[in-house]
């Protein structure tokens, strides 16, 4: 892999790591993450499509809180968002890891 992916990869941390900080609003993070994706030059399906799994979730949480108008999060969906970060998390680091 390049180093403009790794670059991007990297962001991607920061990024996760800014929104588990509270520095980055979800609907941030959704945008931010779906453009980091969707300019990687890997061709690794397989991870775009576990990432893209993810990503959903955590998007159609945050569009149903929206289209309840709820400030905040419920125990449930909380729930949802936080699993769908770790899974994110871990997909790119185990795959800046591979690239080392």
């Amino acid at each position: 892999m390049n180093e403009f992916d790794k670059r991007q990869l990297a962001i991607m941390i920061q990024k996760i790591h800014a929104f588990n900080k509270g520095s980055l609003h979800l609907s941030d993070l959704i945008y931010d993450l779906e453009a980091l994706l969707n300019i990687l030059t890997n061709k690794d399906q397989h991870w775009k499509d576990l990432f893209m799994g993810y990503w959903w979730d955590l998007e159609q949480v945050y569009a149903t809180a929206l289209d309840d108008e709820k400030k905040c999060l419920d125990f449930e969906n909380q729930k949802i968002v936080d699993y769908a970060i770790e899974n994110l998390k871990k997909l790119v680091e185990i795959k800046l890891n591979y690239l080392d």
